[in-house]
């Protein structure tokens, strides 16, 4: 019988990971994200473009602020229209 393989768990990121995402998500360039986390910008360019736990958590970030933005503006419409 062949054994079934479990689905990985993503990695949990590291502290330096997470804030260098919510810098990332907030519009900070990987120059200045990879200076503020005390990383080199080849660092986060490596989490950007080849860690799917990272991106995935970026993308995660990013959509929950497009969200959030887009509940402000449709809760402003009214005021607005009045």
């Amino acid at each position: 019988m062949a054994k079934r393989r479990e689905a990985e768990e993503p990695k949990s990121l590291t502290a330096a990971q997470e804030q260098a995402i919510l810098l990332l998500a907030s519009g900070e360039t990987v120059t200045a994200t990879a200076e503020a986390v005390g990383v080199s910008r080849q660092t986060v360019s490596e989490w950007v473009n080849g860690d799917a736990d990272f991106i995935a958590a970026l993308n995660r970030i990013r959509q929950e602020t497009l969200d959030a933005g887009a509940d402000r503006l449709r809760n402003m419409v009214g005021a607005a229209l009045d």
